[in-house]
Order: structure tokens, then C-alpha cells, then sequence
């Protein structure tokens, strides 16, 4: 169960735990000073209205050492608040403390959070623009369509090539979401369009037509019951960090791959949303679903080259030639405040070639989070092509982060750049970014360079988030 928390402090507790801890009080440390675990007096309390729970302890001149949910670190915060996203039981232990020394053994508890408390705003704000928003299939994107194995992997066995389907009646549908004064659901109607067809799988039996072997398009709305327009019920994935919103029964939807779906009250998980596109997947019994969806025009296509179509080498390949970020293992750190003041450095390891940042506060913005691994051996040649990759794993999903390969040392405002893209969403769990055929340039010229450093921007990501850096390679391009 993924869990989200912020943390607080709670002025009144530690005051008094660090006025019961105060030098005054010892004239020394003492062996026979040390307290005793079952003196321990755990204070802990859940608010259930807003599942926030309060870790403390009541026993004076001491401090607790936490372990919650098998994270340590608090080891001076008595009056420790919590906040939980998701229902569920989680775990704690605390150690006792004082100025002699820690108490042998441990205390371990759990707390029980009842209701599961998201706020859906921003996904409605972006689902309905704050009123009502049509959707359509976005039929110019890459996989607009697919299906494979899982939720993680939804287009693995097939995807869509831009304007697969032209012949299907699958375009002209459209899915408009509406804001309610309920802040956990939305309004949908589903239209066919001119055509009043609706595309369906060859497995589909609700709704006459299927030959058995292929796709087909048949009229739905009026039709066995169909239900056109209703409420969609939100709702929030702790698992895998993701909004979903429900379909009831015999809803429709621009595709129906399957009996139940329709037939069933249906989840669909919003994988990735902007104010712009929308990708949808849908989980039936050994298969998932991938729709992409844009509102309003279609954005620029993408000419850049797809890494799909990339030979890429290992990360201990001697064709990596950036495989030397790997084994740094050290990073330089610039945060900053809102005001651009630098701040201090974010929590940081280094183990078996993994960066390991947890975000702290910053401004928010770009380049206000800056995590650079410097000064590697990189030999890049003038007017060359080359592809790069690297695994980012993150705790929870993060609407924004930049990476970008730069000559280093650079003059500056560090324009010798081998690439840059300011625009790379993280979901949760592991995420394989790769940027195939870039050339290195300073305003548009080709360059050349032979030392380099790899930087990782997180401003404006959720503070406590975990983000984990790791294989890293840079390649001379190498198309399949």
C-alpha cells in the first residue's frame, strides 16, 4: 500500500520535550541514568476525520527514536504528525532516549486509518477544465490504441500507428467530462458522432455484428440498454499512485473491448493527464487496455526519432561511453527557495551505481532542485548523433522533472549542451527515459566536447518524494 504523508511539527510537544531534555536538568551522563523501555509511555493519536496521526510519548526528559512504516530518521521529534492518504493498518516502533544513553529494546505498535481521504481537485480541474471538457482519441499519437500483459505494460502486445483506425469509426466519438459540486465524481457523456457507430472487439456479443475474426462497428446508443451519460465515480490507487474514475453499467466508450466491460461497473486508471491529453487504461481478466485521448486540436506530431527503433547497449557495454556517471557516485546540489536563494542540500546515497535524492523543500520551479553529477569523461565529436537513457524510480508520480547532458566546466548559463528536455513526467515506480538521435550543440551549432555533467532537476516535485538515478548510457546513435 503506498503511503503518502507530510510531516509537521507540533510546537506545543516539543517544547515541552525539549524543556524536560534541557541541559539543566543533568549535571552529566550517567550509566545508571539510562531509562527503561517499560517505562515507555507511548502517546499516540489518530484523527479520523482527517487521518492525521500524532506520534509522542509522555515521559519527561526523554525523546522517542521512531521507526514508522520502516522509515527511521525522527530521532528528537516527540509530537511527530503524519498524514495518510490510504486506509490501512501501518506500523511503528520507537526506541526511549534521554542524555544517558538509549533504553534496551523497543516498543512496536500499528495505527489503523479507516477511510482512504484524496483530494481530487487537481485531477477534476484537469479532466473537466473547471466546467465541462470534450475528449476525443487522439488518432495522430503513437498508441493511441494498445494492449498487453498488465497495467504497466498496456500496449506491449499491439499499439496503434497514428491514424490506425481511419477506416474504424472510432474517431469521430467524444467523451466529455462536467465538474459537480461533488468533489468525488464527475459527470461523462459518451456521443458516437455523425456516424452513431461505436468500434467494438470481435469478442463482443451485447451487440450484433462481430464476424468472429475481426473489429467492427455497430450501433450502441438506444441499444441494449446503453447508457450514454451518467456519474463517474472517483476514486484514488494507493498501489499504484494513480486517480481512476468508474463507469457504471452498460456504459459506453469509444472502444468496448469485451463483454463485461460493458456489462460491469468499470475502473478505468488515469495513467497520465495534463490539461491537454489523458491516457486511460483498462484491466479486464487477462489483458489491459490503452486509450489516449486530446482535447481541442491535435499537438505537433513528434519528429524526433523513436528509441524504440534504437540498438541500445548495456550499461557495462564498452559502447557506453557516459558509463562513467555511473560509478561517480557523488553529486553537487543547488536548491533553492521561491525567491532563488539557495537552500540547503537534499537528502542523498550513493550505493552499486543507484543516486538516491529525497526531495525537500524548494521554489517549485525549474532548475530550483538542480542534482548534477559532474566532471565525467565524455568524448562527444562534432556534428555526431547519439542516443541516451537511464532508469528513474520515483515513490510517487511527478508531473515534472528535466534531465540534460551538458559540457562541463561550461561558460556561463551552460549553453554547450549535449541535450536537454525540461518536460519528463515520472509515474510511480520505475521509469525507463530514453532520447534517441541528439546532437550536441550551443544555439543550434554543433560542438564537440570531451568531459561532461549529468543533471537532474526536481524543483517543484512533491516534497519527501524518493527519486532513484541509475543506469545511465550514452551511445553513439545505433539504429536497428
Amino acid at each position: 500500500m503506498n503511503k503518502i504523508f507530510r510531516m509537521f511539527s507540533l510546537a506545543s510537544l516539543m517544547l515541552t520535550a525539549l524543556v524536560a531534555c534541557s541541559p539543566e536538568e543533568f549535571e552529566g551522563a550517567s550509566e545508571a541514568g539510562i531509562p527503561k523501555i517499560e517505562d515507555l509511555k507511548p502517546a499516540i493519536v489518530v484523527d479520523q476525520e482527517t487521518n492525521n496521526v500524532t506520534f509522542a510519548i509522555d515521559n519527561p526528559g526523554c525523546y522517542p527514536i521512531w521507526t514508522i512504516d520502516g522509515v527511521s530518521g525522527h530521532p528528537t521529534t516527540n509530537g511527530l504528525v503524519k498524514n495518510y492518504i490510504v486506509a490501512g493498518t501501518y506500523n511503528y516502533s520507537v526506541q526511549l532516549a534521554n542524555r544517558n544513553g538509549v533504553a534496551e529494546g523497543s516498543y512496536s505498535g500499528s495505527v489503523t486509518i479507516d477511510e482512504t481521504r484524496y483530494d481530487f481537485t487537481s485531477a477534476i480541474q484537469k479532466l473537466t477544465g473547471g466546467s465541462s471538457k470534450e475528449w476525443r482519441i487522439y488518432a495522430s499519437k503513437k498508441s493511441h490504441m494498445g494492449c498487453g500483459s498488465s497495467l504497466a505494460s498496456p500496449s506491449e502486445w499491439w499499439s496503434a500507428g497514428p491514424n490506425d483506425k481511419e477506416a474504424n469509426c472510432i474517431y469521430d466519438d467524444r467523451l466529455t467530462f462536467t465538474k459537480t459540486d461533488d468533489g468525488g465524481s464527475i459527470r461523462f457523456s459518451y456521443s458516437a458522432g455523425e456516424d452513431g457507430y461505436t468500434f467494438m472487439n470481435k469478442g463482443i456479443t451485447v451487440f450484433p455484428g462481430s464476424d468472429g475474426d475481426n473489429d467492427f462497428d455497430a450501433p450502441a446508443v438506444g441499444n441494449a440498454g446503453a447508457v450514454a451519460e451518467g456519474t463517474a465515480a472517483l476514486s484514488y490507487d494507493g498501489d499504484n499512485d494513480m486517480v481512476t474514475f468508474t463507469l457504471p453499467a452498460k456504459s459506453l466508450f469509444p472502444y468496448l473491448a469485451d463483454d463485461a466491460q460493458f456489462n460491469n461497473a468499470t475502473e478505468y486508471y488515469i495513467t497520465d493527464l495534463t490539461d491537454k491529453t489523458m491516457t486511460v487504461v483498462l484491466n479486464l481478466p487477462g489483458i489491459s487496455w490503452q486509450f489516449i485521448f486530446i482535447n481541442g486540436d491535435d499537438e505537433a506530431v513528434e519528429e524526433d526519432f523513436d528509441p524504440d527503433n534504437v540498438n541500445w547497449a548495456a550499461v557495462d557495454a564498452p559502447e557506453n561511453i557516459g558509463a562513467g556517471f555511473n560509478t561517480k557516485g557523488t553529486m553537487n546540489f543547488w536548491w533553492a527557495n521561491a525567491g532563488w536563494a539557495q537552500i540547503g542540500d537534499p537528502d542523498f546515497s550513493y550505493a552499486n551505481g543507484v543516486y538516491t535524492i529525497t526531495v525537500t523543500d524548494n521554489g517549485g520551479g525549474e532548475w530550483q532542485a538542480q542534482c548534477t553529477i559532474p566532471e565525467v569523461a565524455l568524448p562527444i565529436e562534432e556534428g555526431a548523433f547519439y542516443d541516451i537513457s537511464c532508469k528513474l524510480t520515483a515513490s510517487e508520480a511527478i508531473d515534472r522533472v528535466t534531465i540534460k547532458v551538458n559540457k562541463d566546466p561550461d561558460e556561463s548559463g551552460d549553453p554547450n549542451a549535449l541535450y536537454y528536455n525540461g518536460a519528463v513526467a515520472l509515474k510511480k515506480g520505475d521509469n525507463v527515459v530514453r532520447f534517441a538521435k541528439v546532437m550536441a550543440n550551443n544555439n543550434g551549432n554543433p560542438i564537440a566536447f570531451d568531459q561532461a555533467k549529468f543533471i537532474l532537476d526536481l524543483g517543484g516535485a512533491p516534497v519527501g518524494a524518493e527519486v532513484k538515478l541509475s543506469d545511465i548510457v550514452i551511445q553513439k546513435h545505433n539504429p536497428k
